[in-house]
Order: structure tokens, then C-alpha cells, then sequence
């Protein structure tokens, strides 16, 4: 099932599996473990759960193209404190995101989705102002 779980994880962009993957992985097989020692309609469950929403989330991440994801990388000094501080916000949102549904939080990973997707329109709006489309800094 490890192995399933790994083989679906490259349903993801290259640059999501590079910085979040191994914590992806990592946090599968320790709840993996966990829930096929609570037997079987546990463990298939939440087997099923999990491919489901990774299986959409990477979809999600795909469908969403460069406006899904923020990475922060490279030489941001070009920029306008505002537009850095936007998207600094959003990439903490993303983190918040993925830590909460890795640990199964998903109240608070909906209120994480719902503030990121706030958070990139204000950092569309502060690139459309100052003229930068979708420059480096969105992966």
C-alpha cells in the first residue's frame, strides 16, 4: 500500500513532491501503520480516505497550474515589500495547509484553503498593480 501511496504521490508536480514529499511519505506510513493495527475496516478505510484526497489534491494542484502553489526561492529583492510580504503569506498558508491534513485537522485545513485562496487574489492583485504577472515566486 506504501508502495501505491508513493507511485500516486507523482500525481503532484515536480515542485510540490520536492518540497513537500518526503514529509507526505513520511507521515503516511507512520499513520498507515497505526490505523491497520486498529483492523481491517479501519485500515481499509482510512487507505481509502487518503488516496481519495490525495488523488484530488494533486488534481487541485495540477487544475490550479502556477496560481495553486507558492514557492519562495531565488533573489526576491526586485520586488515591492508588499507584494513579498503577500506572497510570504501565502506559502505560511500552504504550510499551515498541508500540516494540518497531514495531521488529520481538516476544520482547520478548510479554514487554512479558504485564507489562502484570499491571500493569493490579494498577491493577484498586488502583481497585477505592479505589473508582474506570473513572475518567479509562483510554482
Amino acid at each position: 500500500m506504501i508502495r501505491l501511496f508513493r507511485m500516486l504521490l507523482r500525481l503532484y508536480p515536480e515542485r510540490i513532491r520536492e518540497v513537500f514529499g518526503e514529509e507526505m511519505i513520511s507521515v503516511w506510513e507512520r499513520t498507515w501503520a497505526e490505523r491497520k493495527g486498529k483492523g481491517l475496516v479501519v485500515w481499509a478505510g482510512f487507505c481509502a480516505a487518503e488516496i481519495a484526497a490525495l488523488m484530488w489534491d494533486a488534481l487541485r494542484s495540477r487544475v490550479g497550474g502556477k496560481e495553486r502553489f507558492v514557492m519562495i526561492d531565488g533573489n526576491r529583492d526586485d520586488l515591492p515589500e508588499e507584494v513579498l510580504q503577500a506572497e510570504q503569506q501565502v506559502a505560511a498558508l500552504v504550510t499551515q495547509m498541508v500540516s494540518a491534513i497531514a495531521g488529520h485537522k481538516f476544520e482547520e485545513a478548510r479554514r487554512c484553503s479558504n485564507q489562502e485562496r484570499e491571500a493569493r487574489e490579494r498577491l493577484r492583485s498586488l502583481r497585477e498593480k505592479y505589473n508582474l504577472g506570473n513572475e518567479p515566486g509562483l510554482a
